[in-house]
């Protein structure tokens, strides 16, 4: 009997290797196909998988699209520490670069493609709406402790009301600066503008 020397052979990988590659197979079609293609099947297709292989680790498009949504966040906290530890100025310093990262980041492909996805998603579900309102409380609760690095004599509400602010004009400069946007080379500063108003909305 013969056999097929050129078939490629199953790669084996460890449980945190495969999980990561489903996600990030997913956050690739989430993207740049939208969430009407992400489905179980199609990351499987893309991952090159067996079906069954996605459903053991998610058995659902709602837990698949939490842990995306949980990647997110985590690459927000974890460039935040790395952003407050490496820098030696004042807590002002930190939250400038804290904000004018936001705003380099909101004006990249893969965010302002997620983003928008995100967007569109949540209004079509009230499952993924529930899931976009959490990803948005731990966002505006991270830019409410930066408010307080600056401002630690404010009340919580106050902080997370500043925090809010913040967060809904960097969001909003998607809009406007966003990846693929022609160019206005008016507009040329902005970022740094928005960056000294909302140092300023800090500090007021």
């Amino acid at each position: 009997m013969s056999t097929d020397k050129t078939a490629p052979k199953r790669i084996r990988k460890s449980p945190d290797e495969r999980r990561a590659e489903i996600i990030e197979a997913a956050t690739y079609i989430f993207i740049h196909e939208g969430y009407a293609e992400l489905t179980l099947r199609r990351v499987a297709r893309e991952v090159n998988i067996r079906l069954s292989t996605v459903q053991h680790y998610f058995n659902s498009r709602d837990a698949l699209i939490n842990a995306l949504l949980e990647k997110r966040i985590l690459f927000y906290t974890d460039q935040y520490a790395a952003l407050t530890s490496t820098l030696d100025g004042s807590a002002e310093d930190q939250a400038r670069a804290i904000l004018c990262f936001l705003l380099d980041d909101s004006r990249s492909q893969d965010t302002c493609g997620f983003f928008t996805q995100l967007w569109a998603m949540g209004f079509q579900s009230e499952e993924c709406r529930s899931q976009l309102f959490e990803m948005y409380r731990v966002h505006r609760q991270d830019l409410a402790d930066i408010v307080a690095m600056l401002r630690p004599e404010l009340d919580e509400t106050e902080c997370l009301q500043r925090a809010t602010m913040i967060s809904s004009m960097i969001e909003g400069s998607l809009v406007h600066l966003g990846h693929g946007l022609p160019i206005d080379n008016r507009l040329s500063d902005l970022r740094e503008r928005i960056c000294d108003h909302l140092i300023a909305l800090i500090k007021s």
